[in-house]
């Protein structure tokens, strides 16, 4: 009995100590966590792209390396450089008194058109004008914060990406090592273990694919057309452009579509008319491109899902949530039903 307690005893001093050497482990990752889990994410979408290298004949190592070394010398770096410049010219732009002015100028013109249209509907001019000034402080409240919070995490963002690809290199690398440990602690089915990990591969590609390469079309489109018609701010406008097409039903047609009403309200019609068109294609392209860029995953969630996602997602984790808000949604559709088939069969 005494040597049954004492074993029960240092059963239970084991099961603590590793707990609390657990705890005190993912406490010092904790500043790094979003940064590993986009590491993770980044590996899973470009593990098929090490295994197409490697069946031609390339060396695992020597595929890992140079992959590795793509993403961070030709798109992160420069990347980077981008976001950084992004950020300074859209602080001093958001804190410029001279552009405060100008759109509330635009706001009070956008009022009086609404209120000239309403009157011959019998709608009172102070109620549209109240329900107006409401509206617009809340939508530039809430996009000020926004980009005020993508612009203070910038800076981080250096060592963010260094923590990821540090984290991407060495999922890939030990990919055969991390897949028998799931194997071994989650004990699915091999079936479910292998679309389980099908899950998480395609929808990791289908978020990197659908969000940044469509948010680069629509801010080439928009900035293009800003351009034909007289706006010169052209790296204001791609960066404003690419941030917003993160965001999917509303994605970059706003911004061509308040370019136009500027262009409108200082009587420049022929722009205004021009870039309406703009942002008519914009749009049209979100809901053509995005679907078919995210068609490369193999799980379909709603549009209305996916923008609740990246709202609550930025809000909750910053710029990091772009991606993963998104991604976690997608997991959700498409790992829970694997999972509850696991536990409750067909």
């Amino acid at each position: 009995m005494n040597k049954l307690g004492l074993k029960n005893t240092s059963q239970v001093l084991k099961i603590l100590c590793t707990l609390l050497i657990l705890f005190f482990f993912l406490f010092i990752l904790r500043p790094f966590f979003y940064a590993i889990v986009l590491g993770a994410i980044l590996a899973l979408s470009l593990s098929p792209v090490i295994g197409y290298l490697n069946q031609k004949g390339l060396h695992i190592k020597k595929s890992l390396n140079l992959v590795i070394g793509v993403i961070f010398f030709i798109i992160l770096t420069p990347s980077l450089a981008f976001l950084l410049r992004g950020s300074n010219v859209l602080s001093k732009t958001i804190n410029d008194p001279e552009n405060i002015n100008k759109l509330n100028e635009l706001i009070n013109q956008a009022t009086q058109f609404i209120q000239k249209a309403s009157s011959p509907l019998g709608i009172s001019p102070e109620e549209v004008q109240s329900y107006l000034s409401q509206v617009t402080k809340k939508v530039t409240s809430f996009t000020l914060d926004l980009f005020s919070k993508f612009i203070s995490e910038v800076p981080n963002l250096f060592l963010f990406s260094l923590i990821l690809i540090l984290s991407s290199y060495f999922f890939l690398s030990h990919q055969q090592k991390i897949r028998t440990i799931f194997d071994r602690f989650f004990c699915f089915k091999k079936n479910n273990g292998d679309k389980f990990i099908e899950v998480l591969k395609s929808s990791s590609k289908g978020v990197l694919l659908s969000n940044v390469l469509t948010g680069i079309i629509q801010a080439c489109v928009i900035t293009l057309g800003a351009l034909i018609f007289g706006y010169g701010e052209w790296f204001l406008i791609y960066f404003i452009t690419f941030i917003a097409s993160f965001i999917p039903l509303l994605g970059a047609g706003p911004i061509a579509l308040v370019l136009s009403l500027s262009s409108f309200a200082s009587g420049n019609n022929i722009s205004g008319i021009g870039l309406l068109v703009i942002s008519a294609i914009s749009g049209a392209s979100d809901n053509f491109i995005r679907p078919y860029l995210a068609s490369f995953g193999t799980v379909e969630v709603p549009g209305i899902i996916n923008f609740v996602a990246v709202i609550g997602g930025v809000i909750t984790m910053g710029l990091p949530g772009l991606f993963l808000g998104p991604l976690i949604t997608s997991l959700v559709f498409g790992v829970l039903p694997i999972i509850a088939d696991e536990l409750i069969g067909e």
